[in-house]
C-alpha cells in the first residue's frame, strides 16, 4: 500500500514536467519524475540532492539506458560542478554534456531531454555551446510549445545573448502559464536581471520581495537580495538578510557577500562619518565572513591607529600595526597600507622613546 500511495504522489509531480516519452513502465516514470522535482526544487537543500541522487541511481540500476535517469544523472553532474555566479568546472560540464547527448541517442523525442538538458551547453561558455542551446530549444519546442520549461530556457537564451526584451517576453509567460511556485520564482528571478539591468530598482526590489514571500528559506534569494542592497547602499538591510541566508545554510557566497555588506558599513561609518570605535567592530565583522579582504585589514588599521593616537592607548596602536601589515600581507602593492604603516612605526618609535611604561 505504501509503494502504491508513492508511485502516486510521484505521478502528481510528473504533470508539473512534461512526461516521458520512453517507458512504459510506471515505476520508472515515477523515478524520474519524483528525482526531477527534487533536482528542480533544490534551493540550497543538500537533502533534496542527496535524494535525488539515490532516485536517479536506483532508475539507472534498474535500467541502465534510462533517457530519464541518463538526463538526471547530467543535472546531477552540473550541480556537483557548480562553483559560483555562473561558473561551472567544465569536467563536470562535458561529463553532463555527454549524460545527455546518451539520453536523447536512447529517446530522439524525449521533450524534456532537450528543453532541461539544454542547459548543459548553455553554462560552457562557447558559441558552439549556446548554439547547441538554441537548437535543443527548437526541438523541444516541436515536441512540448506549451510548457513553461520552455519559456525559461528561451529566457536563460536571451540572458546570453544580452536580449533583455526577451527575457521580459518570457518570463512574463512563465507567470502566466503556472502556479507552480518552482517555475514562478524562476519566473521572478529572471524579471529581477531584466529589472536590474533597466535600472528600475524599485521594481527589482518588489520583484526580491515576491520571491521572498514565495519561499523565505530560499538562502539564494536572501543572499541575491543582500547583494542588490550593497549596490543600493542600504547596509544595514543587506546584513541582516546575508546573516539570514547564513542561517539557512553555511555557503561561501553567503560569507562573501556578508564580508562585503559589513566592510562597506565601516567604510560609511569610518570615511564618512569618523565614527571610528564602531567602524572597528564592522571591519573585524567584514574579516570574519571575508579574511582575504585587504581593504578591510587597511581600514581596522586606520581605525586602530586614530582612537589609539587620540586615546593615548598604546595596545590599540599595535593592533593597527598588526592589521596594516596583515594588509600588506594581502596586497604588497596597497600605497594607502604602506604609508600608514610608516606613519605608525614612526609614532611607536617616538612612544618607545618618550612614554615610560
Amino acid at each position: 500500500m505504501s509503494r502504491v500511495r508513492n508511485l502516486l504522489h510521484c505521478f502528481i509531480i510528473s504533470f508539473l514536467f512534461i512526461g516521458p516519452a520512453w517507458s512504459a513502465d510506471p515505476e520508472e516514470d515515477a523515478l524520474y519524475s519524483e528525482a526531477s522535482h527534487l533536482i528542480e526544487s533544490y534551493n540550497g537543500k543538500h537533502e533534496n540532492l542527496t535524494r535525488a541522487s539515490d532516485l536517479t541511481a536506483q532508475l539507472l540500476k534498474k535500467n541502465p539506458n534510462s533517457p530519464g535517469g541518463l538526463l538526471n544523472a547530467a543535472r546531477l553532474a552540473l550541480n556537483e560542478g557548480y562553483i559560483n555566479y555562473d561558473n561551472f568546472d567544465n569536467s563536470y560540464v562535458f561529463k553532463a554534456q555527454k549524460l545527455v547527448n546518451q539520453s536523447l541517442k536512447i529517446a530522439p523525442d524525449f521533450a524534456d531531454g532537450y528543453i532541461l538538458g539544454a542547459y548543459a551547453f548553455i553554462v560552457d561558455k562557447t558559441d558552439k555551446g549556446l548554439r547547441k542551446a538554441k537548437i535543443m530549444a527548437a526541438r523541444g519546442e516541436e515536441l512540448a510549445p506549451d510548457t513553461p520549461r520552455l519559456d525559461l530556457l528561451y529566457a536563460q537564451i536571451a540572458k546570453k545573448e544580452g536580449n533583455w526584451d526577451e527575457v521580459f517576453r518570457r518570463a512574463n509567460l512563465v507567470l502566466s502559464k503556472t502556479e507552480d511556485p518552482t517555475l514562478v520564482d524562476k519566473g521572478i528571478d529572471y524579471l529581477i536581471s531584466v529589472y536590474r539591468h533597466r535600472k528600475q530598482y524599485d521594481l527589482a526590489e518588489k520583484a526580491f520581495l515576491s520571491s521572498l514571500e514565495l519561499d523565505p528559506e530560499s538562502p539564494w534569494t536572501q543572499i541575491n537580495f543582500a547583494g542588490f542592497l550593497n549596490g543600493r547602499g542600504r547596509y544595514d538591510d543587506a546584513i541582516e538578510h546575508g546573516e539570514a541566508a547564513l542561517k539557512i545554510m553555511d555557503f561561501g557566497m553567503a560569507h562573501h557577500v556578508l564580508g562585503e555588506s559589513y566592510y562597506r558599513k565601516a567604510s560609511k561609518l569610518q570615511y564618512e562619518e569618523q565614527r571610528y570605535e564602531e567602524a572597528k567592530e564592522f571591519f573585524r565583522l567584514a574579516l570574519k565572513h571575508a579574511p582575504d579582504n585587504a581593504n578591510a585589514y587597511y581600514g581596522l588599521g586606520v581605525a586602530c591607529y586614530y582612537t589609539g593616537h587620540k586615546n593615548k592607548n598604546v595596545a590599540e596602536l599595535k593592533e593597527a600595526k598588526i592589521a596594516l601589515e596583515q594588509a600588506l600581507k594581502l596586497d604588497p602593492d596597497h600605497k594607502q597600507a604602506r604609508e600608514q604603516l610608516d606613519n605608525l612605526q614612526k609614532l611607536l618609535d617616538w612612544v618607545k622613546k618618550n612614554v615610560k611604561d
